[in-house]
C-alpha cells in the first residue's frame, strides 16, 4: 500500500497516512537513469485526493529495496481521479552545482567524495559511496550539475569507473554489479507470457578518435597524444558514426589504440541495441531482479541467449513485476536524452569556488552518511538474521531434542526388551538346571533345613561371641533355665496367658509342626550320640546357612529361643491340639538333656570342634550342569552350565542384626546366551547395580552409577541426552544451539569472539579493536593511527593534529599555521640545508622572515658564519633581501660550466668581476654614476669628474684655437 508523509520527512521506516483507494500504480526503474512513480488516485467523498500536493512524499514498496521516498512533481486532476508522477527522493540533489575538480588514479568511493567536496552547497542528509576499487582518472573542467558529474554519458563517474547505480531513499551507491546471475531461465511454455524485441541502429558508433593528454615530469607543456580506431564492422554498416574518447592514464599511441579497441571488443558499441522486454511467471521460487542476468528461450523467435534486467516495471499494490526489459548491457544516461533534470542543470549553472576546509567538512561528513546508512542496513538485516537465526536454532534443536528423545526411548525400549529377553533366558536355563536365582532366598533356605527356629541368627552369633569365655558353672544355669522353661511353657497353655502367646503367634512364620519335627530330630541325636552329636548337628546347620556355630553353648541358646518361637508361632486356631503334645515332647527332651549334658561333656567336645568350613555342591541333570561353592565368610559362587548358556554368580552376604526377611546378598552374574553377553551386579532383591550387556541386535549397554572411560575412546555416531565435557576438541560440531553463553548456527552472539584464522563475507561493528589488519581495499571516513606506512598515499588534504600545517594535494600547496616552520634535510656529514619561515623584527616592527640557506656548523642558525643563503625580510616598512656568501655568482650556464659575474663579499676584498676574464671587454655597466671614495666618507663623483674634463677641454680649444681638439666630452651631459 502507498502511504502520504510530509515534505519534510527524511526516512521510510515510518508509513505515514495511508492511500487506501489508490486503483492502480506503477514504479519504473531504469538502471543508470530514471526512478519514477506513477499511480491513479480517484475524486471520492473521502477527501484524501486533497492531501496529494506538490513536493509531498509518497512511501511506496519496491522489489528488492524495500519503501522508498518519491517526491510528487506533477498532479495532474481529471474528472473522476488524480494521474500522479513522483520521482526518487535522491532526484532532489541532481541540479545541485558542482564546481570544477580533478582526481587522478583514484578508487570511485574516493572520486565521490571529491565530488562531494567540490559540491557548492551541502548535500544535507544524502551520501555517496561506491565497491568498486579500481582506479581510474577523472576531469571535471568545468562547472557542473550533480547530475552531469555522477551520470550524464560516458564521462560521468558512473561511465568512468562503470558501474550501476542503487538508489536506496538517501543513500547512493555505485556497485560494480547490482544484480547477479541466478541460473534463471524463461523459455516459451513454461514461463514467457510476453514478448517484445526492439533492435536499433541508431546508437552505433563505429569510429573513435581516443586521445591522451598528460604531463611529463619533467616537462611543463602538456602531451597530446591522438589516434583514431575503427570498429571491425565499419564495412558492414552504410553510414559512419564517430565519437570521441579521452583517457588520461595511457603514455603511448599503441595503449591509447588497445584501450579504444576494447570498447568494439568489450563494451560492443559498434552493434546495434537489441532490448527485450518481457513478462515472466515466477515458478519454482525463481526470481529476476534489475542488474541480474537471465537465459531468454524462445524457439518462435529464434532466441537463446543471456541478457541482462536493464528496466522493469513493478506494481507496488500487488508487489509484483508487471514487465522487465533485458539488454546487453546496462547504459548509461547521455545529455540529448536525460531529461528534464538535464535541461534544468542547463540553466543552473552559476556559481563560484567553494573553500577548501568546507569541502573537506562535506566529504566527512558524506562519507560518515553513507557509512551510517550501510551500517544501519546491515545492522537491521544482521538483527534480522540473528533473530531468525536463533528462531531457526531453536526449531533446530527442538527437532533435534525430539529426535533424540525418540531415539532415546526407542534404544530404551529396545535394551528393555532385551533385557528382558534375557533375563527370561537365564531364569530358565536357572530353572533348568535346578539351581535358585535368589542367592538370599537360597541361604534362607538352607537355614530352613538346620533349624527353623534360628531365627535371630545375627543376635545368636554375638550372644555366643560373648559367652565363650564363660564358665561350667553358667552351663548348669543353662539346665536351670531350660527346666524353667519347660514349667514356663506349661504355665502358658493356661487360659490367662493365652491372649500373650495367640500375639507371639501372630509374629511367627514357621508352623508348629516343622518345630516339632526339628526338636525331636534334635532330641533323638542328643540322646543318641551325646554332646558330640549335637556339636555335629550344630556345625552341619551352621554350614547350611554360611554361619559358624563354635560353642555348643550357644545351639542350648538358640534351641531355647526356637522353643520360644515355637510356642508363639502357635496358631490358636488350628493348633490347639497340638500344644499339650509339644509341651510334652519338650519335657521329654529336656529332660534327656538335662541327664546326658553335663560341663565336661561340653569342655571336651569344644576341643574337637572345626574352625574352619566350607562346603561345595554338585549337581549333574540331564538339562544341565550347577557347582556351588560357599565358606564360613558368607562368599558363595556359583556355576551353571545348558544347553542355551552358561551363567555365572558371584555373591556376598550382608549379615547384620535382623530378621530373615531383611538378610541381603549382593551377587555379580555373568551370563553368555546364543547372540548376547551380560555382565550384571545385583542384589538379593533384583535390583540392578551394574550391568554391561552385549544384545544379540547389536546393541550394547552400559548402565551405572558412574561409568568411568580412561585413554583415548572413538565415538563414530552418539547421541547424548545430557553432557559436562571439560574439554572438546572437534573437528566439526553441527548444531542447532551450542550454549556457551550462546553459539548460533547461522549468528553468532558473544561478548569476546577469539579465532585463529576466520573469513568474513561482511563485517559490520560498533567499535572493532584490532591487532593485525590486512585489507585489499578499505574505505574509511575518519582515521586515527600513530604510524601509518604505505608505499602510495592519494589524497586530498593532509591536515596536522594541532592546526599547525596543511597539505592540499589536490591544489598542490602547503599551508603553515605556526611560527618557523621549515623544510629541511640533515644528513650526517653534510651542513644542514633548510627553507624556513621566521618571525623577526625591523625597526622595532614586526615582519617575516623567509630563508633559504645552509649552514656548514651544523646548526640552524641564520646568523653566524657558517650560514650561506638568501634572508627575506618583509613588513609594514621594511622589504629587503639578503644574499649571504663570500662569494656570489650571477650566472647564465651550469655549474660545471661557470660564466657570469662573481662578486666577492669578503671585507677588504669586496670586487665585482666577470668570472671569465675573455667577457670583461664586452661586459657593459649602465649606471648614473660613480662615487670614488678616498675614505670610509669622502668620496667624488665619476660624473662630476667627467663633466669637469669635458669643460676644461672646451676651454682649451678656445684658448688655442686648435681645431684639432676632439669634442668627445660632448655626448656627456
Amino acid at each position: 500500500m502507498l502511504s502520504l508523509l510530509d515534505k519534510t520527512v527524511r526516512t521510510a521506516k515510518w508509513h505515514g497516512q495511508p492511500l487506501p483507494e489508490t486503483s492502480q500504480a506503477s514504479v519504473k526503474e531504469t538502471l543508470n537513469g530514471d526512478f519514477v512513480l506513477t499511480f491513479t488516485y480517484p475524486i471520492t467523498d473521502s477527501g484524501l485526493y486533497h492531501n496529494l500536493k506538490e513536493d509531498y512524499l509518497i512511501c511506496s514498496p519496491t522489489p528488492v529495496l524495500g519503501h522508498q521516498l518519491f517526491r510528487i512533481k506533477k498532479v495532474i486532476e481529471g474528472d473522476t481521479s488524480l494521474e500522479v508522477i513522483a520521482y526518487h527522493i535522491s532526484d532532489d540533489i541532481m541540479t545541485r552545482l558542482v564546481s570544477p575538480f580533478r582526481c587522478e588514479q583514484v578508487s570511485c568511493a574516493t572520486a565521490l567524495s571529491s565530488m562531494v567536496m567540490a559540491s557548492k552547497s551541502p548535500l544535507g542528509d544524502f551520501s555517496f559511496t561506491s565497491d568498486i576499487v579500481k582506479n581510474r582518472t577523472y576531469t571535471a573542467d568545468k562547472e557542473q550539475t550533480l547530475y552531469s558529474a555522477l551520470l550524464d554519458g560516458k564521462h560521468s563517474i558512473v561511465g568512468t569507473w562503470e558501474g550501476e547505480l542503487v538508489r536506496d531513499n538517501l543513500a547512493l551507491s555505485i556497485r560494480a554489479e547490482r544484480g547477479q546471475d541466478r541460473g534463471v531461465v524463461i523459455s516459451t511454455h513454461y514461463n514467457l507470457k510476453k514478448y517484445q524485441r526492439t533492435k536499433e541502429s541508431s546508437q552505433i558508433i563505429t569510429r573513435i578518435h581516443a586521445t591522451s593528454p598528460f604531463k611529463q615530469e619533467s616537462q611543463d607543456e602538456e602531451t597530446v597524444l591522438q589516434v583514431t580506431v575503427d570498429s571491425p564492422l565499419i564495412t558492414q554498416y552504410p553510414f559512419i558514426n564517430e565519437v570521441t574518447y579521452t583517457n588520461n592514464n595511457l603514455k603511448t599511441r599503441q595503449e591509447l589504440i588497445e584501450w579504444a579497441s576494447a570498447k568494439f571488443r568489450l563494451e560492443g558499441i559498434d552493434k546495434p541495441k537489441d532490448a527485450i522486454v518481457i513478462g515472466a511467471f515466477e515458478l519454482d521460487g525463481q526470481s529476476v531482479h534489475l542488474g541480474d542476468t537471465v537465459t531468454l528461450k524462445s524457439k518462435l523467435h529464434e532466441i537463446d541467449m543471456k541478457k541482462k534486467a536493464v528496466a522493469y516495471d513493478y506494481d507496488p499494490l500487488a508487489k509484483s513485476y508487471r514487465a522487465i526489459t533485458f539488454d546487453d548491457q546496462a547504459g548509461v544516461a547521455s545529455s540529448p536524452s536525460s531529461g528534464s533534470l538535464s535541461t534544468l542543470a542547463s540553466n543552473l549553472i552559476d556559481g563560484n569556488k567553494r573553500s577548501e576546509d568546507v569541502a573537506i567538512d562535506r566529504a566527512i561528513e558524506n562519507a560518515n552518511r553513507a557509512i551510517e546508512a550501510e551500517f544501519e542496513k546491515r545492522k537491521v538485516a544482521i538483527d534480522d538474521a540473528i533473530e531468525q537465526a536463533q528462531s531457526h536454532g531453536e526449531v533446530y534443536a527442538d527437532q533435534l531434542k525430539a529426535g533424540i528423545d525418540g531415539e532415546l526411548s526407542a534404544l530404551q525400549q529396545q535394551m528393555r526388551q532385551q533385557e528382558e529377553e534375557n533375563n527370561r533366558t537365564i531364569r530358565d536355563l536357572l530353572a533348568k538346571a535346578g539351581a535358585n536365582t535368589d542367592l538370599a532366598t537360597e541361604a534362607k533356605q538352607r537355614i530352613s533345613t538346620a533349624e527353623n527356629s534360628i531365627t535371630q541368627t545375627v543376635n545368636g552369633l554375638e550372644q555366643l561371641s560373648t559367652r565363650v569365655t564363660e564358665s561350667a558353672g553358667k552351663l548348669s544355669q543353662a539346665e536351670t533355665q531350660i527346666q524353667q522353661l519347660v514349667g514356663e511353657v506349661s504355665s502358658k497353655v493356661s487360659q490367662t496367658t493365652f491372649a500373650n502367646l495367640k500375639r507371639r503367634v501372630d509374629s511367627q512364620a514357621t508352623s508348629i509342626n516343622q518345630n516339632q519335627s526339628a526338636i525331636a530330630l534334635k532330641a533323638e541325636q542328643l540322646y543318641v550320640d551325646g554332646v558330640k552329636m549335637v556339636a555335629d548337628s550344630a556345625l552341619l546347620q551352621a554350614s547350611s546357612n554360611q554361619s559358624l556355630i563354635v560353642q555348643t553353648k550357644a545351639e542350648l541358646r538358640v534351641a531355647m529361643d526356637g522353643i520360644q518361637s515355637s510356642v508363639a508361632k502357635i496358631d490358636y486356631d488350628s493348633l490347639t491340639g497340638r500344644i499339650s503334645s509339644a509341651e510334652t515332647t519338650i519335657r521329654m527332651q529336656a529332660g534327656e538333656i538335662t541327664k546326658r549334658l553335663t560341663s565336661t561333656d561340653v569342655d571336651s567336645k569344644l576341643k574337637h570342634y572345626a574352625t574352619v568350613t566350607t562346603f561345595q555342591e554338585v549337581k549333574d541333570t540331564v538339562t544341565g550342569h550347577t557347582r556351588t561353592i560357599g565358606d564360613h565368610t558368607n562368599q558363595i559362587s556359583q556355576v551353571v552350565q545348558t544347553a542355551n548358556g552358561i551363567v555365572t554368580r558371584v555373591g556376598n552376604l550382608e549379615t547384620s542384626r535382623a530378621t530373615t526377611a531383611t538378610v541381603t546378598a549382593i551377587q555379580t552374574q555373568v551370563s553368555t546366551l546364543a547372540g548376547s553377553w551380560a555382565v550384571r551386579n545385583l542384589t538379593s532383591r533384583g535390583t540392578v547395580l551394574s550391568q554391561l550387556n552385549l544384545n544379540k541386535d547389536g546393541t550394547v549397554k552400559i548402565d551405572g552409577k558412574l561409568v568411568q572411560i580412561t585413554g583415548t575412546t572413538y565415538i563414530q555416531d552418539g547421541v547424548i541426552a545430557s553432557e559436562k565435557i571439560a574439554s572438546l576438541d572437534a573437528g566439526k560440531i553441527t548444531s542447532g544451539i551450542i550454549s556457551a553463553t550462546r553459539i548460533g548456527a547461522e549468528a553468532i552472539t558473544a561478548d569476546k569472539l577469539k579465532v585463529d584464522q576466520a573469513f568474513f563475507h561482511k563485517l559490520t561493528a560498533n567499535d572493532a579493536y584490532l591487532r593485525q589488519l590486512f585489507a585489499k581495499s578499505a574505505f574509511i571516513t575518519q582515521v586515527q593511527a600513530v604510524t601509518l606506512s604505505a608505499n602510495k598515499i592519494a589524497g586530498g588534504v593532509l591536515t596536522a593534529t594541532n592546526g599547525a600545517m596543511k597539505i592540499n594535494l589536490t591544489q598542490g600547496n602547503i599551508k603553515f599555521f605556526t611560527n618557523s616552520p621549515s623544510i629541511s634535510r640533515e644528513v650526517t656529514g653534510y651542513p644542514h640545508q633548510w627553507v624556513s619561515f621566521e618571525t623577526g623584527t625591523s625597526n622595532g616592527k614586526p615582519c617575516g622572515v623567509t630563508v633559504i640557506g645552509s649552514n656548514r656548523w651544523n646548526n640552524w642558525n641564520t646568523n653566524d658564519g657558517g650560514f650561506v643563503g638568501i634572508r627575506a625580510w618583509n613588513g609594514a616598512n621594511n622589504d629587503q633581501i639578503d644574499i649571504v656568501g663570500d662569494k656570489v655568482r650571477l650566472a647564465s650556464s651550469p655549474y660545471t660550466n661557470p660564466d657570469g659575474w662573481s662578486i666577492m663579499t669578503l671585507p677588504k676584498r669586496l670586487s665585482i668581476d666577470a668570472y671569465d676574464s675573455s667577457d670583461r671587454p664586452s661586459s657593459v655597466l649602465n649606471i648614473g654614476d660613480i662615487r670614488l671614495f678616498r675614505s670610509g666618507t669622502n668620496y667624488v663623483s665619476l660624473k662630476d669628474v667627467l663633466h669637469q674634463f669635458n669643460h676644461n677641454f672646451k676651454h682649451l680649444v678656445n684658448i688655442t684655437g686648435r681645431g684639432d681638439v676632439l669634442l668627445t666630452w660632448d655626448t656627456i651631459k
